[in-house]
C-alpha cells in the first residue's frame, strides 16, 4: 500500500543552449511504528524507465553534486549510520566507475576488474599491507602461464619455464 507521496519529475525541454536543473526531496523517517507487521519501506524509491532510458542525455537516479565551497567541519557526500544489515546491497552486482566508466565489479563470488588488467591493486606508492588467502588459494598469473598453489604445508610452482632468483 502506498503511503507517501508520489513526485513525479516532468519531462523538461530545454532551450538551445540552456540548462535545466531539477531537484529538492527531503525524507523524513518516522521513529517508530513506521512499518508494524511485516514488509518493507523504502526512504527513496527511484523508478526508472521500463521501456526505454532517456531520449537524450543521461539518467541518473542519485545525483550528489559537487562541493563547491567546503567549510571548516567535515563533509561527506554519503555516510551511513551503524545498525543497517548491509551497507550498500546490490541486486546481482556492483560496478563500480571513475568518470563515466565502469573500472571494478563485485559479484557474489568475485571482485574484479572490468577489463583484463585495467586496474592495479595499490600503487608503487600506496600499498597495502597483507594478503590473507584460504588454503588451496592459487595465484594465477597471466591466465595460468605461471601459478602458485597452496595445499597443507606445501607452496607448488607451475609454469613452462619457472626460474627462482635470489639475488644478495
Amino acid at each position: 500500500a502506498w503511503r507517501g507521496a508520489n513526485i513525479v519529475m516532468p519531462v523538461i525541454t530545454q532551450s538551445a543552449g540552456g540548462s535545466v536543473t531539477a531537484s529538492g526531496v527531503r525524507v523524513l523517517i518516522p521513529a517508530s511504528g513506521a512499518i508494524v507487521t511485516a514488509g518493507a519501506m523504502n526512504a527513496i524509491d527511484v523508478i526508472a524507465p521500463t521501456t526505454t532510458g532517456p531520449a537524450a542525455g543521461t539518467l541518473v537516479g542519485v545525483n550528489i553534486a559537487a562541493l563547491t565551497s567546503a567549510g571548516a567541519a567535515a563533509e561527506y557526500a554519503i555516510q551511513i549510520g551503524a545498525g543497517w544489515d548491509t551497507d550498500i546491497n546490490a541486486t546481482t552486482s556492483l560496478e563500480i566507475g571513475i568518470g563515466g566508466t565502469n573500472e571494478v565489479v563485485l559479484n557474489a563470488t568475485d571482485l574484479s576488474p572490468v577489463t583484463s588488467d585495467g586496474s592495479a591493486l595499490g600503487t608503487t606508492a600506496l600499498m597495502w599491507g597483507d594478503l590473507f588467502l584460504a588454503s588451496g588459494s592459487v595465484i594465477n598469473l597471466n591466465n595460468g602461464d605461471v601459478t602458485l598453489t597452496h595445499s597443507a604445508d606445501t607452496l607448488t610452482i607451475a609454469g613452462a619455464a619457472t626460474l627462482i632468483d635470489i639475488a644478495a
